[in-house]
């Protein structure tokens, strides 16, 4: 057992020393109910545009989710949130302003309109997009896997 950076909770070895996935996520009446943010180990909520906020949720632990979001696009600000986690950032699309910053080698993402996107996320049919789309831990491993990031926290980390 060792201590989660994320919660200070004690936790297996193999889940504190995996680095987490930020996941951005749907907030409007449209997206309710949420899925999946209770296993979050942190959420971060900023305004966007329009009044209207957003939120990314940090997860240590999300073997066993199968259903995350609904997942929603970036902006730069939730970007620079994750990167103080060593965080893997997943979303669905993203802000003009925010596609250099995702695309410089050091921010690891799995975006939903990228080729690794099927991977990935998935759609459900019980609402319409771009509130239908959701990450589940087998996407989200494959992704990871198939993108060639690292799955443990850098050398230098401290939390």
């Amino acid at each position: 057992m060792v201590r989660s950076y994320l919660s200070g909770k004690m936790v297996p070895a193999e889940i504190g020393d995996r680095r987490p996935v930020a996941i951005m996520l749907n907030n409007i009446d449209d997206a309710m109910p949420m899925s999946g943010v209770s296993a979050a180990d942190i959420m971060y909520e900023c305004v966007v545009e329009g009044g209207l906020t957003r939120m990314m949720g940090v997860f240590e632990n999300y073997d066993d989710q199968e259903k995350i979001g609904s997942v929603r696009s970036c902006r730069n600000y939730f970007v620079y949130f994750a990167l103080e986690l060593d965080s893997i950032y997943c979303h669905y699309g993203q802000s003009a302003y925010a596609l250099p910053l995702l695309e410089e080698d050091y921010v690891n993402n799995l975006s939903g309109l990228a080729a690794i996107g099927d991977t990935v996320f998935y759609r459900t049919t019980d609402r319409v997009a771009p509130h239908n789309a959701y990450a589940s831990a087998k996407g989200i491993k494959k992704g990871i896997e198939d993108m060639g990031y690292r799955n443990t926290y850098r050398d230098d980390y401290i939390g």
